[in-house]
């Protein structure tokens, strides 16, 4: 899910799409390579905020936990 959600953000940067429309493979390599690097880092920043505020509130924490397994456990029942 999470690979998924990376390859949509780069599938839809514009600099990239041009950059492969534009370039050779080996440059777009290189623009793709930046690109990535800084997706990566967003991505890691955001999940690292979410795991801070589930950790630092149990509420939410346990909130969020029962939500996920209704939500979870419906889907699984409703596959049998």
């Amino acid at each position: 899910m999470i690979l998924n959600s990376l390859s949509a953000r780069l599938l839809k940067n514009e600099i990239l799409s041009g950059s492969i429309k534009n370039n050779t493979r080996d440059a777009a390599k290189i623009k793709f390579d930046e690109i990535y690097q800084e997706e990566k880092i967003k991505m890691l920043n955001q999940h690292f905020d979410l795991y801070k505020k589930l950790d630092s509130s149990p509420e939410l924490n346990a909130y969020v936990n029962e939500r996920l397994f209704d939500f979870v456990h419906k889907r699984m029942k409703n596959k049998q």
